[in-house]
């Protein structure tokens, strides 16, 4: 990936990871980050394109490479969510209000 999409999900799991939060954006983004506007929406179409890059990346990608069958990547699954409950509900929480918006 991209140095720069990567410092991106980086700060968002770091941002996310540290406090509750009831609402994060592309300017939160950008502050945490110092990358401007431009560039975010160079890489991605909108924050939740981020959200799911960082979920991608931080969850999912993990739990597969440390599994070699189904529940193996469950547990570790499992295991990252409970390791990192602040970034977990901020994510559950945030991707639930973006998909409420939509529907």
């Amino acid at each position: 990936m991209n140095r720069t999409v990567d410092h991106l999900i980086h700060t968002m799991f770091e941002e996310l990871s540290v406090n509750r939060v009831r609402r994060f954006t592309v300017t939160d983004l950008t502050k945490a980050s110092n990358v401007t506007r431009g560039t975010i929406y160079y890489y991605f179409d909108s924050i939740e394109d981020i959200y799911m890059a960082t979920f991608e990346k931080k969850i999912l990608n993990v739990a597969i490479k440390e599994s070699d069958d189904f529940n193996k990547f469950i547990g570790k699954f499992v295991l990252y969510i409970s390791e990192n409950k602040t970034f977990s509900l901020n994510f559950y929480r945030l991707a639930e209000l973006n998909i409420r918006r939509k529907f």
